[in-house]
């Protein structure tokens, strides 16, 4: 698998698990809001409960009353919630806008009829507003009724969906793009890196191989590995071309002492060395050949005087 192609599904998972992480904290964040929205309503309904309680002993008619029933309608719980009273029969005692009505068919108002005089917190679906409610409920004896403040769950998710969906989901989206530009932007300085060191090592290979009887060292860039690799290709074209100079002169001086030998000196020898243990044995074994047709041409001209 290519550099590049592991570089993509690395960015392609960081992208998977930004996405898991940011749907998870969404639900964490929604369950705990509906955890406070219980408990926030809990303690409201307590507070009026206390009061009602208390205004219920003093007057067990008082819930009859113009400013009793004006004082519950004007409260407001969030953006659209409101307190109303049920009695044991399901008639709505006290609400903002259908007092009077009877709503023992609905399966809400069952649950609190048939609480045995308790309290609780309910959620369900009303098609009246075509949204999820929350309500509780708590009994108050004197009046033989439930108080029930409720509110549309959307007023207190609403807010969590614009910091969640405009925030935390466009930050979320930066951070995708801001990956994919450095993706592409490492991906193509990698692919750029590996075409430059390939070419440079096919060069360094025809170089060693005589294919090609120059090169030239690249320019060291930056401190990666490309940069080590380039770096140890310069030191072994910098060792393979003094070698190679170096066996070049012993062969060169070979050439010129089989001249010399062909114009009848037999003084001459291959002094130069090499590391090339084969060039090396080749200057030996020329050395040798002329140390003795030298001497063999001094036997010959002794036998001719």
């Amino acid at each position: 698998m290519s550099t590049s192609k592991k570089l993509f599904l690395t960015m392609f998972f960081n992208i998977i698990t930004l996405v898991f992480i940011i749907s998870i904290s969404f639900f964490i964040a929604k369950k705990n809001i509906e955890l406070i929205i219980n408990k926030d309503l809990e303690t409201l309904g307590e507070s009026i409960y206390s009061l009602s309680s208390l205004y219920a002993k003093n007057d067990p008619k008082g819930y009859e009353k113009d400013e009793f029933k004006n004082a519950i309608k004007a409260i407001k719980i969030g953006k659209s919630g409101y307190i109303y009273f049920v009695d044991k029969d399901g008639n709505i005692t006290i609400h903002p806008t259908i007092e009077g009505k009877n709503l023992s068919s609905l399966d809400f108002i069952k649950t609190i009829t048939s609480s045995n005089e308790g309290s609780g917190i309910i959620e369900y679906y009303t098609d009246v507003t075509n949204q999820d409610k929350i309500i509780y409920y708590k009994y108050i004896p004197e009046w033989e009724m439930w108080l029930v403040p409720g509110i549309n769950k959307e007023d207190y998710l609403e807010d969590i969906y614009f910091e969640f969906f405009y925030k935390i989901v466009l930050l979320g989206a930066l951070i995708i793009i801001l990956q994919l530009f450095i993706f592409f932007f490492i991906a193509k300085g990698i692919t750029n890196r590996i075409k430059e060191f390939s070419m440079h090592f096919r060069e360094f290979i025809n170089f060693i191989t005589y294919k090609q009887n120059r090169i030239d060292k690249r320019e060291i860039k930056g401190d990666c590995e490309f940069s080590t690799m380039t770096k140890d290709i310069n030191s072994a074209i910098d060792e393979f071309d003094n070698k190679f100079k170096i066996d070049m002169r012993v062969i060169g001086e070979s050439v010129l002492t089989f001249d010399k030998l062909r114009k009848g000196i037999f003084s001459c020898r291959v002094k130069s060395d090499s590391s090339n243990p084969m060039i090396n044995t080749l200057k030996n074994t020329i050395n040798e050949a002329i140390d003795d047709l030298e001497t063999y041409m001094k036997d010959i001209e002794k036998v001719l005087k």
